[in-house]
């Protein structure tokens, strides 16, 4: 389960399965574009276009732990991974380039049979697209959701210190092969 160190100094322990309901403890006080606990830094967050929900990749302060955050302020409907007891770093970060001087970089995941990818992606003349992806592994409809953020609504942690933990992890050989599926 995860022990979130709060900005007040205390620790407060979840409770909830993976990809179950996480609003009996995560905290009522959270920026209204960010579902990061407080005191974790958030590396990318977004207000989904059309459902109004926010998605999140965060991480502790110490940066010994990476989160993804789904749904409503202050009422994540998904955080992944649930529990500290994952050994290894779930997350994949994985370089981007198109055509025509665009280019910029995904961040994803595996959870049960879905690919859960956020993106962001810059062009020139300072033109930007970001977004989510879920898809399904194996069999049924390959993508589920396909979602763009709000325009002004994309944040990005530049920080020196979590671009040199997150340029650790290994590349998603998928979507390095094969690109996004289905992008703007």
């Amino acid at each position: 389960m995860p022990c979130l160190t709060w900005a007040q100094g205390g620790t407060q322990t979840a409770g909830k399965a993976p990809g179950s309901t996480a609003s009996s403890w995560w905290p009522a006080a959270v920026s209204s574009r960010r579902l990061c606990a407080p005191g974790d830094r958030t590396v990318f967050s977004c207000v989904l276009d059309g459902n109004g929900k926010i998605v999140s990749l965060c991480a502790t302060n110490s940066l010994n732990r990476f989160y993804y955050a789904y749904g409503r302020p202050g009422v994540p409907e998904f955080v992944f991974p649930s529990n500290n007891k994952i050994s290894a770093n779930p997350f994949m970060r994985t370089s981007l380039y198109f055509s025509g001087e665009r280019g910029g970089y995904a961040y994803s995941f595996v959870e049960k049979d879905f690919r859960h990818t956020l993106y962001s992606i810059s062009g020139s003349y300072g033109s930007k697209i970001s977004g989510l992806i879920v898809r399904r592994i194996s069999g049924g409809r390959p993508v589920v959701q396909d979602m763009v953020c709000r325009k002004s609504s994309t944040f990005e942690w530049n920080e020196q210190a979590v671009l040199d933990v997150m340029l650790k992890w290994p590349s998603d050989t998928d979507l390095a092969a094969d690109g996004l599926p289905g992008v703007h």
